[in-house]
């Protein structure tokens, strides 16, 4: 019995060897028919090959005849037209030129000057400085911001930024969006940014938070600004020391409607150059240790909005330049606040009067009253002022009684060392205005003559500008002053 089954399984076995060794003599077969395949593979990967490589050089000569005939293209161009023998570095200089920062309409002046031809879109695209200034409108358009800032930083090589922001006093928390999307990146890129509104009247009186308005981008950092000008609703609700975080470089700021107290106190370091408008008037003591480098200053604030802060003690060691919106705004500096002050221009003023006496001004040079007249002021302003050299009549009304003021005995010998008198402008239309205005000059004359005991008067100049003064009596006023410049009123032109 068990040599039977030892058997059965020898021949079990053998038939399982009997297969193998069947199916090992089919595969030589299915070897040969897959060598062949690849052979065939190969030779075709080698046809590819070559095709490729032939194609590579089809290419490369295509690319050398395109090359070739657009040199020719332009060699012949040149002939027709000067403009294609130009250099590109001349060209460069002419797309500069023509890109004006504060001249962008519907379209940026760049990729107008990159649609025209080839040579001119290499030159701009090879050309940073020509991307460097931004213009976003939020107001009428602002659907495709975030691309249109895209590309100009790309193409501006990293430099800083010319940047004008026009968008709505308010803005929805939708509306916000594009905003966010584009306004981050060129804000912080900004050496110069400018941000007005277009709906100030209909928010007038209204109350709104930062996060409604595009000034919330002002607390990211901007390392690279110098200058910022913002046109603001005076009544935005803003914390203190809220804006302006990182402005290491600011130098330059006009704010409009924007209280000065929104920045940050750091922020005014090295401000050199300051104009305040339409807001309360700020400050001074706060403002002047805040800026201790300022050296022009504008104030042109609403007397009719906002009352004036308390008198209070300031110094600006560095001012020279001051503009203000009239004498009871100057009347705000205390007696020794402008040490350095060479030149003031005083614009027309809410009210003629002053509040408190005037500051001394012992550097004053330069004095340039614009539509300005104060009456009861003037007289004692000119004698406190014995030191000044220039004086700039611009459009100053009522200008019969500034003479007839000044010509008094008492206010005649106002300003001994003035050299220049500027009057410029209207002002004499009247033949009472000539009149008083000539009897000033010989007066002046007279006692110029007779060396007052105060101080002999200096050589006066005068310069008249635009005004109706009669030409044919300048050689009568010529014999009263040390020379006359007269610039002729352009005769007005009607459309008949």
């Amino acid at each position: 019995m068990a040599d039977h089954d030892a058997h059965e399984d020898v021949q079990r076995d053998q038939r399982a060897l009997a297969g193998l060794y069947a199916l090992r003599a089919g595969i030589p077969a299915r070897q040969r028919v897959a060598d062949e395949e690849l052979a065939r593979i190969m030779r075709e990967l080698d046809r590819a090959r070559a095709a490729a490589r032939s194609t590579t050089l089809e290419l490369e000569a295509a690319d050398a005849a395109i090359a070739n005939q657009c040199a020719l293209i332009q060699r012949r161009a040149r002939i027709l037209s000067p403009i294609h023998r130009m250099p590109s570095e001349l060209l460069r200089q002419v797309f500069s030129d023509a890109v004006h920062p504060c001249d962008h309409g519907r379209c940026h002046p760049s990729f107008i000057i990159a649609s025209i031809c080839r040579r001119w879109r290499s030159i701009a695209l090879l050309s940073p400085a020509l991307w460097t200034s931004v213009h976003l409108d939020f107001i009428r358009r602002s659907a495709n911001a975030k691309d249109y800032v895209e590309v100009v930083l790309a193409r501006s090589g990293g430099r800083p930024l010319l940047v004008y922001v026009y968008a709505n006093v308010h803005i929805a928390r939708g509306r916000m969006i594009p905003l966010e999307d584009s306004l981050p990146e060129v804000i912080m890129r900004a050496h110069e940014l400018h941000i007005s509104h277009g709906d100030l009247r209909e928010y007038a009186g209204r109350h709104m938070e930062l996060s409604g308005s595009v000034f919330k981008f002002l607390q990211l950092p901007t390392p690279h600004m110098d200058q910022l000008h913002i046109q603001a609703n005076p009544y935005l609700n803003l914390v203190a020391d809220s804006l302006l975080p990182v402005a290491p470089l600011l130098q330059s700021l006009c704010l409009s409607g924007l209280a000065p107290l929104a920045l940050q106190v750091d922020a005014f370091r090295n401000v050199r150059e300051l104009e305040l408008f339409v807001q309360p008037l700020t400050d001074l003591t706060a403002l002047s240790a805040a800026a201790p480098r300022l050296q022009r200053m504008t104030l042109n604030v609403s007397l009719e909005m906002f009352p004036l802060p308390a008198l209070t003690p300031s110094t600006f060691p560095c001012l020279g330049e001051l503009r203000v919106g009239g004498l009871l705004i100057l009347s705000c500096f205390t007696a020794d606040s402008l040490p350095a002050l060479e030149r003031l221009i005083i614009s027309p003023a809410v009210s003629g009067g002053t509040r408190n006496a005037l500051p001394s001004m012992p550097s004053l040079r330069h004095l340039e009253l614009r539509r300005s007249w104060f009456p009861s002021n003037f007289a004692p302003l000119i004698g406190e002022i014995p030191q000044l050299e220039t004086l700039v009549l611009s459009s100053v009304p009522e200008q019969a009684d500034l003479w007839k003021t000044w010509v008094l005995p008492r206010n005649i010998t106002a300003l001994p060392r003035l050299r220049s008198l500027i009057v410029d402008g209207d002002g004499m239309e009247t033949d009472n205005a000539v009149q008083r205005f000539r009897e000033f000059l010989e007066a002046r004359a007279d006692v110029k003559d007779r060396e007052t005991l105060m101080s002999p008067f200096v050589p006066l100049e005068l310069e008249l500008r635009e005004t109706a003064f009669p030409r044919w009596l300048i050689p009568r006023v010529e014999r009263t002053v040390a020379r006359v410049v007269y610039v002729q009123k352009p005769p007005e032109v009607y459309d008949y």
